[in-house]
């Protein structure tokens, strides 16, 4: 079988993150309208999270390292950011 290399899976990633945050803003949306809906907020990011777990098990474990390395130096980044911001 084959298996997804960094930039798939980046570009993959990117597209679920996008639509689990606009289904979400339109459930909002649709409730604040008074409308009923199917989903209850919070499933798309529910099933998201499963679709992304699955797609980094079908990726190169050396792309996987190295993405995996690079969000968590982006994280630290982040955090010392927002720490400065707040002292």
């Amino acid at each position: 079988m084959k298996k997804f290399n960094g930039f798939e899976r980046w570009f993959i990633k990117q597209a679920v993150e996008n639509f689990i945050q606009q289904a979400e803003d339109d459930l909002i949306e649709s409730e604040r309208k008074g409308k009923n809906n199917l989903f209850a907020p919070g499933y798309f990011k529910m099933v998201g999270k499963e679709l992304l777990i699955k797609v980094d098990e079908l990726t190169l474990a050396k792309d996987l390292k190295n993405a995996m390395d690079y969000e968590l130096m982006q994280a630290s980044k982040n955090a010392e950011f927002n720490n400065k911001e707040l002292n």
